[in-house]
């Protein structure tokens, strides 16, 4: 998500989502950054929120919340001389209470060396779905 030596930024993904259903939204965090700084992530709808702060180490770290939002967004605080990776991923239930087994997910990473979790990594760490 941000490389070494680039500025603190704040990157918003429009989650496509349909209100009808129920779901959750997730992340996997792993990085360097220097003492005090901390990676921000959270899902965002209207007055609703549910956010996860923590500075990044070389282990990887779960987040997820309870639900989907409008937003999810990967923010940066006093971390110009370090970087982070986060995978983030939405899954989407049924409005009978079932949940599908299908997860989207994306992974983004920083500077020329790319980062890769796969999906069997998560079915992995988070038990089968």
């Amino acid at each position: 998500m941000k490389g070494h030596g680039k500025n603190d930024s704040t990157v918003t993904v429009n989650t496509l989502r349909d209100a009808r259903f129920t779901g959750m939204t997730g992340a996997n965090i792993v990085g360097s950054l220097p003492a005090g700084g901390k990676v921000k992530i959270g899902e965002y709808d209207g007055d609703s929120h549910h956010e996860f702060s923590s500075t990044p180490n070389d282990f990887i770290m779960p987040w997820s919340a309870p639900a989907i939002g409008q937003t999810f967004q990967i923010s940066s605080s006093d971390g110009t001389t370090g970087q982070f990776y986060v995978q983030y991923f939405v899954q989407q239930g049924t409005n009978t209470g079932t949940t599908p087994r299908h997860v989207e997910t994306t992974t983004s990473s920083s500077g020329t060396v790319p980062i890769i979790i796969s999906v069997l990594f998560l079915f992995y760490f988070y038990g089968a779905l």
